[in-house]
């Protein structure tokens, strides 16, 4: 029941105000603060949408990895800063965690229950999502230098020698 009211919750979209509100608070999220409440709230309202189909286990960690992999190489392209989408996951994370005790979902001591393992599938989510953009990010940045600067595969490997980050 719990999780039902939590797929509820995470899928009705519009809860991204709060996010919103603590990316335009923070310092260190200036590239993302250009970016419209529209465009912001839709990245918001879709990593709901994964969570709440993470959460039912409906989807699993290639689908993740895959969602979250996609934002990175976007916002490679589009230069927004790896530091600056990790703490807009970070603070998604918080803004999810707020929204779901404002709306109510545990509502009895047997939801409060519950609520520690949702806060672990949360966590979960928005550390895999970390995990997954980091990779997606790094992918596209580096076949960007190798497009553009011309330089040996071999020499980037070697700067970036985790292969989980970068494969053919």
């Amino acid at each position: 029941m719990v999780y039902r009211a939590l797929e509820d919750v995470l899928g009705s979209g519009g809860g991204a105000g709060g996010w919103i509100s603590l990316l335009r608070a923070a310092p260190q999220t200036a590239r993302l603060k250009a970016l419209s409440d529209d465009e912001l709230g839709s990245i918001f309202d879709e990593m709901c949408g994964e969570l709440a189909r993470w959460v039912s286990g409906s989807s699993d960690k290639n689908d993740l990895g895959y969602f979250f992999a996609q934002i990175g190489k976007e916002y490679s392209i589009s230069g927004i800063p790896l530091s600056e989408l990790s703490m807009a996951l970070a603070l998604a994370r918080k803004a999810t965690v707020r929204r779901v005790a404002d709306e109510g979902v545990f509502e009895n001591a047997n939801a409060l229950y519950s609520m520690l393992d949702i806060s672990e599938r949360v966590a979960d989510f928005y550390s895999l999502g970390n995990y997954y953009l980091t990779k997606g990010f790094l992918e596209t940045t580096l076949e960007r230098i190798m497009a553009t600067r011309k330089l040996d595969k071999a020499a980037i490997a070697d700067f970036f020698r985790d292969d989980l980050f970068y494969k053919d």
